[in-house]
């Protein structure tokens, strides 16, 4: 047998007039601008984020 990566992906589960609702909690950041950095905090990581940060705000108003 080969090995087998699990991913696990965090869920919120909202409840709604038409029921419960299961949603990504990365959705549920990205709705909200929060972000969060996997990798160390360093100028570079720091760029990056910023570019593209602003092209979405571009993109959010034309």
């Amino acid at each position: 047998m080969g090995e087998h990566t699990i991913i696990y992906q965090p869920q919120i589960i909202r409840e709604t007039a038409e029921g419960l609702n299961r949603l990504d909690i990365r959705d549920e950041m990205l709705g909200r601008r929060e972000l969060e950095l996997m990798t160390p905090v360093d100028a570079e990581s720091c760029a990056t984020v910023y570019r593209r940060e602003r092209i979405a705000q571009k993109a959010r108003n034309p």
